[in-house]
C-alpha cells in the first residue's frame, strides 16, 4: 500500500519520502529500502510477518534483480537481498533462507530501472513469499 501510496502523490506532484529517502544523485533505492520504514514513524511499521511474530521477522526486502526469474515461482530462498527490514526497524542484509522467507514482501528492483532516487520512474516488482517459501507476484510494473 505504502508504494502505491507514495505512487500516486508522485503521478499529482507531491513528494513523499521517509526521511532516509535522500534525493543525493548517489543515492540509490538500497538506501531507502532499509529498517527506517519498518521503525518507529516509518511508513510500514505497523506491517507484521504472518508467520513470524518475533521482533526481529523479516518484513520486507529489495532483492536484487537478476536473482531470480519471475516467470518461476522460484523458492525465496534464492533471492539475493540487498536490503530489508525487521520487525524492530532492524536492518536485514543478508540473504533469505528457507526458513526465514516465509511471509516477507518482496520489492524487486527492473533491470531498466535507474534505481536512483532523483528519478521518478524506478520501476518495481511487487510479490510475497508464501507459507511453503515459494515466491509469489503482487504486481509487475510499479514505480516509485
Amino acid at each position: 500500500r505504502w508504494i502505491s501510496s507514495t505512487q500516486l502523490a508522485r503521478s499529482g506532484g507531491l513528494t513523499v519520502l521517509p526521511t532516509d529517502c535522500g534525493t543525493n544523485a548517489s543515492d540509490n533505492l538500497s538506501t531507502c529500502f532499509d529498517g527506517g520504514l519498518t521503525g518507529s514513524g516509518g511508513p510500514l511499521e505497523k506491517f507484521k510477518n504472518s508467520y513470524n511474530s518475533n521482533a526481529d521477522a523479516i518484513i520486507f526486502v529489495l532483492v536484487d534483480n537478476t536473482s531470480f526469474d519471475a516467470s518461476n515461482a522460484a523458492s525465496c530462498s534464492t533471492l539475493t537481498v540487498r536490503q530489508g527490514g525487521l520487525a524492530n526497524g532492524g536492518n536485514k542484509t543478508d540473504n533469505l533462507t528457507s526458513v526465514n522467507a516465509k511471509g516477507v514482501m518482496t520489492i524487486q528492483v527492473h533491470a531498466t530501472s535507474d534505481d536512483n532516487l532523483t528519478s521518478y520512474d524506478n520501476a518495481f516488482r511487487v510479490g510475497y513469499c508464501n507459507k511453503e517459501g515459494a515466491w509469489q507476484e503482487v504486481a509487475d510494473n510499479v514505480t516509485f
